[in-house]
């Protein structure tokens, strides 16, 4: 069974920093992207300018998406939410 719990602004930026690795031009056309074919065009950037494969590129830009739609609803004033996980317990048992 999975518990979660509101999400802080605070764990939403941190999530965010750590796309800072996809260039600002990509993020910018995942962030504006509207189409199918918008989508695509940030995965083939995303993949020349990195040499990461298609099926990663899309995996981290969709990641990236989801990051990105869940700090902006949260600014908006909509509840976000995210796993609960108590401090110590996440790599106990790995």
């Amino acid at each position: 069974m999975a518990f979660y719990r509101a999400a802080t602004k605070e764990e939403l930026l941190n999530a965010l920093q750590s796309f800072d690795s996809i260039p600002e031009s990509v993020r910018i056309m995942v962030q504006n992207s509207a189409s199918k074919e918008e989508d695509l065009a940030a995965i083939e950037v995303y993949r020349k300018e990195t040499g990461v494969s298609i099926s990663d590129s899309t995996d981290i830009l969709t990641e990236y998406l989801r990051v990105y739609s869940a700090y902006e609803d949260f600014d908006k004033g909509f509840a976000v939410y995210t796993e609960y996980v108590p401090d110590g317990i996440r790599n106990r048992f790995l």
